[in-house]
Parts: C-alpha cells; structure tokens; sequence
C-alpha cells in the first residue's frame, strides 16, 4: 500500500541542505491540501502561514526549542489556530455555503444558530483546544477513501452532529441506539422520534444510516421499521446473552426475520 509505505518512509531531519530549494509546484500541492483539508463544522479555524524569508526564520529560531532546522530549511510551513472564534466567523462560513453550494437557508439555518451556541458556550481555552485537534479524523478518513474502505462515524441522534459528521468526509453514520433501548418499554414512539428525524437529515445530505447499542429481540423490530433506509444494525451484547439461552442456530434467523418489514 503506497500510503502505508509513505508514512513508514518519514524521519525525523537533523539538519536541511540549505542548497536545496522546494519547487513551487509541491508548495501550491501543500497549500492545495491544507485547503481541502476538513474540520469540525466545517469552519477550518487554522490557517498554513508559509515563510520563505531567513530574517523571519532566524527569529523564529528562538521560539522553536533553538532548532537550526528553521532556519536551514528552504521554506517553513507554520499551522496557525484561530484564537479568537466568534459568532461572526460563523456568519462568514455559511454566506461562504451559500455563494460556493447554492444552499438555501432554510436548509442551512438550523446547523447555523446551532454552530453560534456552540462557539458561545466554550471558553477561549476550550476553543483554542478544539481548534488545535481539528484534522486529525478527517484526515484518517481520506487515507481510508483513497483505499476505497467504506467509512462509518458513531454518532447520536443528533441533527447537528450528523451535519458536522458529513464535513469529514465519512460514507455513513452509525446512530448511539443506548437512548431509544432504555425508553423502549415505556413510549417507545417518543423512544424512535429523534432517531427518525437524524436518520432523515443523513439521507438528505447523502450519508449511508447504520445503527447500534442495546438492540435487542425485543426492540429491533420497531426500530427498523421506522428508520428509513437502515443499511446494518450491529448487535453484540444482546445477541450473546440471547444466545446462551436460545442458541447462535435460532437467534439469528430471528434477527433476520425482525429486520423485515
């Protein structure tokens, strides 16, 4: 696999040729990248800051742990986290949608005020913070693509959080079933309500819906039957405590007959 064998290729460098220039063509690849790069939300609050001047570099030197790489390297490449996220970088990112997708609001408007209560409720540590862990999923999920393996994100039934899964490239979600197991027994049609709603928002935006935790015999049935275009259910858990009971021989095919309607 050529990526695995590019990722087992890298070293850590002691010291750069400083006769060896980067060509630009692989700094406008670098640059294109890190533009396509996905985020949470997709609002990309980091910027690639790229520094080709040796008076820079040499003052750099001191802030950087006094590596002489700094400054010995042609080109630097500085990953930069906005520090300051605001209501109004939200605004800027869905005008962005609108002019760029064609989105009409309405479809948009409820992730949007979603997103500004997100922003407003974290502290500027916590910001800082979630910018600074922003492309480390989507970045395993192109390396998964790029090999033609299906991608699936485990998620709640949540709106907003399926919107922002789609930012990250996956294929599908699988939607956190512990919620509609526990309240089941007692209403289950209150139970299945937000697992509708999520599993209609995803096949609005082009996820695959696959679900899991705390299915059952007892429950699988209903859920199924509400979810609209369910691709697979994982059970674990009660299929082996069932078994042990009715045997692997019997409990599948009752899965299996459940999960027609």
């Amino acid at each position: 696999m050529k990526s695995i064998a590019n990722l087992e290729w890298r070293y850590a460098v002691k010291k750069f040729d400083d006769q060896k220039i980067l060509e630009q063509q692989k700094i406008n690849i670098l640059k294109q990248a890190f533009n396509l790069t996905a985020t949470s939300y997709g609002l990309q609050p980091i910027k690639l800051l790229i520094i080709k001047n040796k008076s820079i570099q040499r003052k750099l030197v001191d802030h950087s742990y006094h590596q002489q790489q700094i400054v010995q390297a042609s080109h630097l490449l500085v990953i930069c986290i906005d520090t300051n996220l605001k209501e109004s970088d939200v605004e800027k990112y869905f005008e962005r949608v609108k002019e760029i997708r064609k989105t009409p609001d309405e479809t948009i408007s409820s992730f949007r005020e979603y997103l500004k209560t997100v922003i407003t409720e974290k502290s500027s540590q916590d910001l800082i913070l979630w910018a600074k862990n922003q492309a480390y999923l989507a970045g395993i999920i192109k390396q998964l693509k790029a090999k033609g393996i299906r991608t699936s994100i485990f998620v709640d039934a949540d709106v907003q959080m399926i919107q922002g899964a789609k930012e990250t490239g996956t294929d599908r979600i699988e939607l956190y079933t512990e919620s509609y197991a526990k309240e089941y027994s007692s209403n289950p049609q209150k139970a299945i309500e937000p697992f509708v709603k999520a599993a209609e928002m995803a096949k609005k935006i082009g996820l695959g819906v696959n679900a899991g935790h705390d299915l059952s015999l007892e429950n699988i049935h209903f859920f199924s039957k509400h979810i609209p275009d369910l691709l697979e259910v994982s059970i674990g858990h009660a299929l082996i405590c069932e078994s042990l009971y009715l045997g692997f021989q019997n409990v599948i095919p009752m899965y299996l007959e459940r999960l027609k309607f």
